[in-house]
């Protein structure tokens, strides 16, 4: 009975597959979709000559034998009336079932009076209807991605191009892109291109914010638009930071930070800098880039002048880690443009434990090397106070390098600006006081001969004493003996 069922079926089996429509306007397809055919048994079809109530079962499958189910499948045992051999019914493999890949639908029918559900051959294969095929090209389907190879893609417009994908609008958000995670707790973000600004804006929808804005030339503001803010003695800004407030002193001064791009400043190519302000007053600013002199990598920190007209340099990082304040620095690890201080009195303090020295020997002779120095009192020149406005007209104390270098060679070095030579006079000190000590020694020797001289001094006042003392008696004796 079962065999005749199956070869009936075989040979005069029809299914038409059709999309279920939505009978509301506006409303969601869905993923089921309608399926009809006809059962004939024996030649003749079921239901015939009145409707009878069949239990089918529905498995969708991704090959035509063997293979898997896919999606909710199986569907059924489902009741479905059957007239004349002809029925109809939904079926719903759910949303990740069908997906532009074959599928293979296998049925399982029990009529009144089977003993058990005969499964059909072979598996009817699903096809596609043509306005199917239409309404998805030119997108292809793999798995369960959607993609399109050729051409452009227009939401906006009919004409799209020549960007692959290609959004107008106009206002309020002109062309937008929303993106949202539907997480709980999460945000939504709305990309948009602003009309008559030429600007492309990162908005939040959750706090009905915009926090970064990109204006054509390429200036880009967070937290603001991108005006072309600057500040005495630097270029526009290339890109504009701009922080909240909530009233507070210290919040207020974090208000504003800004980073200039590419910007020439005397012989010094700047290609960054990030600019400080509080209120849109400037307080500052910190730039790298290389020097136009030596070609070496530096970081300048950079300060308004007193009546903020112009901008000051303050100190500069140069490369290989010299630092200068208020100069460039040259040679040395760090240079100073005028005096330096410290709370306390006393020298910097620098490593000199014995475990770290070697070939010790005290300095010798150094009277005659502190002789050779010449300490003088000078003014620094007209052209040298110009180029360093920190040294005052005024006598300074030191020595010429030129005639220090005779003396202690290894202390003068060149000092990387102009030609100019710089000295170390701490070795004149440690001269000074081993030159101290030897004088200390010549007068311990002076104090010793002197010692001795005058113990010798008081023998000899002694025995003059005793002969005084003697002739005075004799010539006592001989008065006495006259008389």
């Amino acid at each position: 009975m079962k065999t005749g069922l199956r070869s009936m079926l075989v040979g005069v089996f029809c299914a038409l597959l059709a999309i279920q429509m939505g009978t509301a306007v506006g409303a969601p397809l869905g993923t089921a979709f309608t399926y009809q055919g006809r059962l004939i048994k024996n030649s003749s079809p079921i239901g015939n000559p009145s409707p009878v109530v069949c239990d089918m079962t529905f498995g969708l499958w991704d090959a035509s034998v063997a293979g898997n189910q896919v999606g909710t499948s199986p569907v059924g045992p489902l009741p479905i009336s059957v007239a004349n051999g002809l029925f109809t019914t939904n079926i719903d493999f759910g949303p990740d079932a069908i997906n532009g890949q074959a599928r293979w639908l296998e049925i399982a029918v029990q009529c009144p009076g089977d003993a058990s559900a005969t499964i059909l051959t072979p598996r009817q294969e699903l096809k596609p209807a043509p306005y199917s095929h239409f309404s998805a090209a030119p997108w292809r389907t793999e798995d369960s991605n959607v993609y399109y190879a050729n051409g452009f893609v227009g939401i906006g417009t009919s004409t799209p191009g020549p960007d692959q994908l290609d959004i107008r609008g106009d206002a309020p958000y002109d062309g937008s892109i929303r993106l949202e995670n539907t997480q709980s707790g999460s945000g939504a973000w709305r990309i948009q291109s602003n009309g008559g600004v030429d600007e492309l804006v990162f908005c939040s929808i959750t706090d009905a914010q915009c926090h970064l804005y990109i204006k054509q030339g390429g200036n880009v503001g967070i937290g603001r638009t991108t005006t072309n803010l600057t500040h005495p003695g630097q270029g526009a800004r290339a890109l504009t930071l701009h922080g909240g407030s909530s009233g507070s002193t210290a919040d207020a001064a974090l208000a504003l930070l800004e980073l200039n791009g590419l910007n020439s400043v005397d012989t010094v190519s700047d290609t960054g800098q990030i600019h400080f302000l509080n209120n849109g007053i400037s307080l500052g600013s910190i730039s790298g880039g290389k020097s136009g002199a030596d070609n070496l990598g530096f970081i300048r920190f950079v300060v308004p002048n007193a009546d903020a007209t112009d901008a000051v340099e303050a100190m500069r990082i140069k490369t290989p880690g010299n630092v200068g304040i208020g100069r460039t620095p040259g040679t040395n690890r760090l240079e100073v443009e005028g005096d330096a201080s410290k709370t306390t009195a006393g020298s910097w303090l620098a490593n000199s434990d014995a475990a770290i020295k070697q070939q010790v020997q005290p300095v010798k002779a150094a009277l005659a090397v502190i002789d050779q120095l010449r300490p003088v009192a000078f003014y620094y020149t007209d052209e040298y106070r110009a180029k360093h406005p920190s040294v005052k007209d005024q006598p300074y104390f030191n020595y010429i390098a030129q005639e220090f270098r005779k003396v202690f060679p290894d202390s003068v070095q060149d000092s990387g600006e102009d030609g100019l030579l710089q000295m170390d006079s701490y070795p004149a000190n440690v001269y000074a006081v081993a030159a101290i000590k030897e004088l200390h020694d010549i007068v311990q020797e002076k104090d010793c001969e002197m010692e001795e001289l005058k113990q010798r001094n008081d023998a000899l006042e002694a025995r003059l004493a005793k002969i005084e003392a003697m002739f005075a008696g004799q010539n006592a004796s001989k008065v006495e003996g006259g008389q």
